[in-house]
């Protein structure tokens, strides 16, 4: 009876389970998602001249990177460099007449007042003469990509013409 349970149980044992040896193989898995959304940059700048003229140049181009400050456009500066040489005369008048007025015996307070007054007004056109001067260059608010451009060379533009980027920080 001992001997019947020894090969009962003997043969109850479980089997040995065969195993397969394999080697690893490096593979590339590829896989795809499709999702739906709006892609916005976080970043917009839409850009114009802020004087009117003829555009001469256009630097930049649809898809181009451009860093803060680089130049986009810009327009014909012969109109405002003859302004900026007119108002510089105009202010080195306007000086040159309150040294006469201040030099000269028996002038009243008023007209050295006048003088003074002139000579700030001169300043003043002068100072706005060379701002415009300086945004007949239309240049990147931002680091970005151009987005659009609106203009070509030769347009005629009045301080609306322009050029659209964005860009991510």
């Amino acid at each position: 009876l001992i001997a019947g349970v020894v090969w009962w149980n003997a043969s109850r044992a479980p089997k040995p389970q065969e195993t397969e040896v394999v080697k690893a193989k490096r593979t590339t898995e590829t896989t795809t998602v499709s999702l739906t959304g709006v892609i916005a940059p976080q970043q917009q700048a839409n850009v114009s001249f802020a004087v009117p003229g003829t555009v001469t140049s256009i630097a930049a181009r649809v898809g181009e990177p451009v860093n803060a400050g680089a130049e986009l456009a810009r327009i014909d500066e012969r109109d405002l460099r003859n302004a900026v040489a007119l108002a510089d005369a105009q202010l080195a008048a306007a000086r040159a007449q309150l040294r006469t007025a201040q030099d000269a015996s028996g002038v009243s307070s008023a007209q050295l007042a006048a003088g003074r007054a002139g000579v700030q007004a001169a300043e003043a056109s002068a100072e706005q003469a060379r701002s415009r001067l300086a945004d007949a260059r239309l240049t990147s608010p931002i680091t970005g990509v151009v987005a659009q451009v609106s203009i070509e060379v030769g347009d005629q533009v009045s301080g609306a013409a322009g050029m659209s980027a964005g860009g991510a920080d």
